[in-house]
């Protein structure tokens, strides 16, 4: 009765050590578990402040964050974009189209002759143009900027980019132009003066 005793014993006792040993692994596993938690709570926190840090950053330099899937032809613009092309997203999609709408029509050849070529040779580009918007809004000039973006492959799959509103810029080009061409005229006209 001894040797059964034992090995009850042993019995309880190993039963207990694989029961300790299970509660361990429970343990780590769900400590883990609640370390990615954790882990992935703070990256989400992290990409919302990082989206805040980057809406006030658009928000202050005027600009908006534009995607263009090359092969769907799909496009995301970002929030700040639609009022700078004068769109509004309820009534329009974020398109090659609408944007190419958005441009004043005599801006739209030009533009197009830098940005086509651009995306067919996969290069960046940069160009500038007047908002096409109704007649008694104040004028808008916009920059944009787009570069490929390319998968593991070295292919092209999207184009991002960045539009700013440089419509302070263009006013104080025009108005140094236009002082320029005075002080052109007066200067011409005192040297007829003088012959």
């Amino acid at each position: 009765s001894l040797g059964r005793f034992a090995e009850s014993d042993l019995m309880l006792v190993g039963t207990s050590i694989l029961i300790s040993l299970l509660i361990g692994c429970l343990r780590r596993s769900r400590n883990r578990a609640e370390s990615a938690g954790e882990q992935h709570a703070v990256i989400a926190s992290r990409l919302l402040d990082d989206e805040q840090r980057l809406r006030l950053a658009l928000g202050a330099a005027n600009a908006g964050i534009w995607e263009r899937d090359i092969e769907t032809n799909e496009g995301y613009w970002s929030p700040e974009i639609w009022p700078l092309y004068g769109l509004s997203p309820s009534e329009t999609v974020a398109s090659r189209e609408a944007w190419l709408q958005s441009i004043h029509p005599k801006d739209v050849h030009r533009v197009q002759q830098i940005v086509e070529p651009a995306i067919a040779n996969g290069q960046e580009f940069e160009a500038e143009w007047q908002v096409n918007l109704p007649d008694g809004m104040p004028r808008r000039w916009l920059l944009g900027r787009g570069r490929p973006i390319r998968d593991d492959n070295g292919k092209i799959t999207h184009y991002i980019g960045i539009v700013l509103n440089i419509s302070s810029r263009k006013r104080a080009e025009l108005a140094q132009q236009k002082s320029e061409a005075i002080y052109q005229t007066l200067f011409d006209h005192m040297l007829n003066g003088l012959a």
